[in-house]
């Protein structure tokens, strides 16, 4: 169950210091068992190990069982759908081609006092890879693992993969085959990591450790560590995310439940605050300020014309407080979508408002005035910008109602969208006109005002 915390609490400190000190791997029964359970191991061998197996996987084995056999392997292998073999191969195939440009590279040269200096880099003998398969089963641990340390030239690799009452995990095995690793044990816990340090007479002892598990499974490999070198004590996930309100939560709860899954003990955090809206919004006007700058530069290239693109940008502004209001209005708020979205709007408004001033441009060069091209214009444009409108309202429609996968996320910049849409429909069939009619009329009489007046300093 999730728990709440709040820093202005007075207990928060002391509430939060007990949450952090639920890491199973630092519980002294932990330690405990682990350890018994390791002295048992070297003590007994496989007979310990196959005992802690049924015990903990309730599965039964004989020494000669501790491993799968080709056949099984072979037969587990062939019942993996074709899309999830053609995933794997293609992963690891990008592991092994990314691994082998990270070998270094020996040196050995002799220095002006004839000693032979120099390096060389060489794998281990041994290793032994970890992969849960608990509650939770991840071939991407033994792609992730096995690949490296077969680039790196470890000839003799082991896996220890507990197969719970008997149920094997073919993804598992095909990523063992695809990292030519052939020696699968189907044991897991603290028991296979003492079986890997210390041997057991059918497991043979390794040289190094890897590989995530639960809270068992990290100290099993903390006390081995020194008989056996480790990776790192990869214990129970944790993750922390920062986030404010504007985020969506649907992410955020993809990335907490993406560590959450691998153990009961995992620890997904979160931090929030409403802080940060305040810059949340200014970075979001720093982002229009910018693409009506980016627009504006485009519309002028367009037009050969400074005054212009100014009439066409005027409806922009406007119809983005309608989209505004449809996010506020339908309790919306300004994120990452409607952000897109209110961009998308942009692009849609320019566009209505340049095809109506280039007509209005285009009868204004057959000889028309400049109001009488205008209303000419106004209605030869009327059907295509209603039509445009009301194409995208429709197919935005079902998303901005919460209608349809992805509405989620797809709902703000549908709503973003639909409010600007419907605004700037009346805005550019309305407000470009007069704004249009204003300024030329104005610069009209402006040329006049000079004519003339260049005519009263020639008499």
């Amino acid at each position: 169950m999730p728990v709440f915390l709040n820093t202005a609490a007075p207990d928060f400190e002391t509430a939060f210091a007990a949450f952090l000190g639920t890491k199973r791997e630092s519980d002294t029964d932990v330690l405990d068992t682990v350890n018994g359970i390791i002295a048992d191991v070297r003590a007994r061998g496989d007979a310990a190990v196959i005992e802690l197996t049924s015990k903990f996987d309730r599965l039964d084995l004989t020494p000669e069982t501790l491993a799968f056999s080709k056949a099984e392997i072979d037969a587990a292998i062939a019942t993996v759908p074709a899309a999830e073999r053609d995933a794997l191969e293609l992963a690891a195939a990008r592991i092994r081609t990314y691994h082998e440009k990270q070998l270094p590279d020996d040196a050995r040269w002799t220095d002006e006092s004839g000693a032979d200096l120099g390096w060389r880099w060489s794998a281990v003998s041994s290793a032994g890879l970890y992969v849960p398969g608990g509650l939770a089963s991840y071939p991407s641990s033994v792609l992730m693992n096995a690949i490296p340390a077969a680039v790196a030239g470890v000839e003799n690799l082991v896996i220890c993969a507990p197969t719970p009452d008997g149920k094997v995990n073919p993804l598992v095995l095909l990523a063992a085959r695809l990292s030519s690793v052939e020696t699968v044990y189907r044991i897991g816990g603290a028991q296979a990591i003492a079986a890997m340090a210390y041997g057991t007479g059918t497991i043979d002892p390794v040289d190094k450790i890897t590989g995530p598990g639960n809270a068992f499974v990290a100290v099993a490999k903390r006390q081995g560590f020194g008989q056996v070198g480790i990776d790192m004590i990869a214990g129970p996930s944790e993750i922390l995310v920062i986030a404010d309100k504007d985020n969506n939560p649907d992410w955020l709860a993809l990335d907490l439940l993406s560590q959450a899954e691998h153990d009961e003990s995992a620890q997904s955090i979160l931090i929030t605050d409403d802080e940060e809206f305040g810059k949340t919004v200014k970075y979001i006007g720093f982002t229009f300020v910018m693409a009506i700058i980016l627009v504006y530069m485009v519309l002028a290239s367009q037009f050969n014309s400074f005054i212009q693109p100014l009439i066409i940008m005027v409806a922009q502004p406007l119809a983005i407080v309608g989209g505004v209001f449809a996010l506020w209005l339908l309790d919306h708020s300004l994120n990452i979508f409607s952000m897109v979205g209110l961009v998308l709007l942009m692009g849609l408004v320019a566009k209505n408002s340049i095809l109506l001033v280039d007509m209005t441009n285009q009868l204004r060069e057959k000889g028309k005035g400049i109001n009488e091209a205008i209303k000419e214009a106004c209605p030869l444009r009327l059907r295509p910008v209603l039509m445009t409108s009301f194409t995208v309202i429709l197919a935005l429609f079902p998303a901005s109602l919460g209608i349809g996968a992805g509405a989620d996320t797809n709902g703000p910049l549908a709503v973003a969208v639909i409010g600007g849409m419907i605004s700037s429909t009346l805005l550019t069939l309305v407000v470009v006109p007069a704004v249009y009619s204003l300024v030329e009329n104005g610069l009209e009489r402006t040329k006049q005002w000079k004519f003339f007046h260049r005519d009263k300093k020639g008499e």
